[in-house]
């Protein structure tokens, strides 16, 4: 599923010293491989866990770093505002464009894991909002009780520049143990 992530791919493909041209990708349980790819593409985020995000803001050194309680409690006050159903593109749009405030939860979301936990809710705002402001006609956004999801819907997002530029790709959609019974 990684390869189709284009951060994690040129990353990978970095350290090892290739190029997307020059692959040949195998993906088995091809008729999955849709439904991975809008999972890739989705993200949610709850108000239990910008509450937590709070609370780990509080434990952080501020040395440096831009304040993000007023961005963190507009935020819990606009999940609050929003009723169940289809959330626009641009509800957040606002509130998420500033890059202080991601650089911060980034800087915080490490301090959290190298001196508390395995998983820091920090991180995870930071994830949504990169998420809410990416490829954003592709995807579509709705609340449901206390969580704000975004859905992938268009797989062919990801997915086009892979089997576009590769060397190959071969899709294998049954296995052998099927075929054999099949013949049988």
């Amino acid at each position: 599923n990684h390869i189709f992530i284009p951060t994690i791919r040129s990353g990978v493909f970095a350290k090892l010293g290739i190029v997307l041209e020059d692959c040949i990708f195998v993906f088995d349980e091809a008729h999955n491989l849709a439904s991975r790819i809008r999972t890739i593409l989705s993200d949610n985020l709850s108000t239990k866990q910008i509450e937590l995000c709070q609370k780990e803001w509080e434990k952080c050194p501020k040395d440096d770093l831009y304040n993000i309680t007023e961005f963190l409690e507009t935020l819990n006050y606009k999940f609050s505002k929003l009723k169940d159903g289809f959330v626009p593109q641009d509800y957040f749009i606002e509130l998420f464009m500033n890059a202080d405030v991601l650089e911060t939860l980034s800087s915080c979301s490490s301090f959290i894991l190298e001196h508390e936990k395995k998983k820091s809710n920090l991180a995870k705002v930071g994830e949504f909002m990169v998420s809410w402001l990416n490829s954003p006609n592709v995807k579509t956004k709705f609340k449901r009780d206390d969580t704000v999801f975004i859905k992938g819907l268009d797989p062919s997002f990801l997915a086009k520049d892979v089997f576009e530029n590769a060397s190959g790709c071969i899709l294998m959609f049954l296995n052998l143990n099927l075929i054999i019974l099949i013949k049988n």
